[in-house]
């Protein structure tokens, strides 16, 4: 303070242009305010603002000055160059990191495919049993066949690591012919009928009316098909004629998962099928408050009137067992009476069955 009047002075302003033009040539602006004196200017005098205006101030008590750093345009787009060249480069690994994700998927989708077909040349698929009970007597009346695939060192693959690809290549056609040889070669040993599941696209090709032009033998008659509906039917003449024609020679169709995929209804309409099993999903809502429940009594309801044989899928426990018997669906499939079993160990579970009886 002099008398009335108050000196300000800068020191070193120089630094303040260097450090500023550095950091970004042209970018920065800095206004430093002394309360009653003009705004001094360092860094760049003209700074375009234009398309971005950035500001941050600063108020240092001590000195009583406010500093004021100002960016415009020449900041905005010095970054933006930045970022692109960091976008540009991050999305150059994302396409490598993707085609060697696609490269290797593709890779394992042809190795599975050639580990499919050498297993079906060895003849490692083999066919599991679920039986299905009639609760009323306790006598199994039938089997499902599910298919399991035990791999020469002894490793058992689940299904749903190889049947969604063995279906969306077609392979599931030559190893559903080897599974009939081989349930075919078990019929004698096996109780009442034994199901099999099929796709769409083994009606469209007509690979069962095939099977059985070749199999005469009258025990074939206790051969069923349960149609799955992983896949929409698209062919709807030729799969009607394959099941016109193994009709009369099989035991019967049935809708699979009935309730849960594209047909539902429309397909036994369509293609005069007469027996639906109920899917697992719908008997889990027996005991709870589920509002599913209403359309397992709907589906029984609708069975019943239609005379739909009915099958229950996915049984596990008493409860189920005695509401279904209640609502007249006596043939029953899971976990409560047995899992999926070997040959071996199935004619042991008939023995078993026989001596509680």
């Amino acid at each position: 303070h002099l008398g009335e009047q108050k000196l300000v002075v800068l020191t070193n302003s120089s630094v303040y242009n260097e450090t500023l033009s550095n950091l970004c040539h042209g970018c920065y602006q800095l206004l430093i305010s002394y309360q009653g004196l003009s705004p001094m200017v360092r860094g760049t005098e003209n700074l375009d603002e234009n398309h971005s205006i950035i500001k941050k101030s600063r108020y240092i008590k001590t000195l009583d000055v406010t500093l004021t750093l100002k960016a415009g345009d020449d900041l905005y787009w010095q970054e933006a160059y930045r970022i692109g060249v960091v976008l540009f480069i991050a999305a150059l690994i994302a396409a490598f990191l993707a085609v060697i994700f696609y490269w290797n998927w593709q890779s394992a989708r042809v190795s599975l495919g050639m580990l499919l077909q050498k297993g079906m040349s060895r003849k490692e698929f083999i066919p599991y049993y679920q039986p299905i009970i009639d609760c009323r007597s306790g006598e199994v009346v039938g089997q499902e066949m599910l298919v399991r695939w035990r791999r020469f060192d002894g490793v058992l693959v689940q299904p749903n690591q190889f049947i969604p690809y063995a279906e969306d290549s077609g392979l599931i056609l030559p190893i559903t012919d080897l599974l009939l040889d081989q349930v075919y070669r078990d019929l004698a040993q096996l109780k009442g009928w034994v199901s099999i599941n099929i796709v769409a696209q083994h009606l469209e090709s007509g690979l069962l009316s095939q099977w059985f032009s070749l199999n005469r033998d009258p025990m074939v008659k206790r051969i069923a098909f349960e149609l799955t509906e992983r896949k929409p039917i698209t062919q709807f003449e030729l799969a009607l004629a394959e099941i016109k024609a193994v009709l009369p020679l099989c035991h019967d169709f049935k809708l699979d998962d009935f309730g849960t995929g594209f047909g539902g209804f429309s397909y036994l309409q369509r293609l005069g099928i007469n027996s639906i099993k109920i899917d697992k999903m719908f008997i889990d809502t027996i005991g709870t408050k589920d509002l599913k429940g209403a359309v397992l009594d709907a589906i029984i309801a609708f069975g019943h009137e239609s005379n739909m044989e009915m099958i229950a899928e996915g049984v596990e426990t008493q409860e189920q067992v005695d509401y279904l018997a209640a609502k007249g669906v006596y043939q029953h499939q899971g976990y409560f009476y047995s899992k999926p079993l070997p040959l071996k160990e199935l004619l042991h579970f008939y023995l078993q069955v026989s001596h509680v009886r």
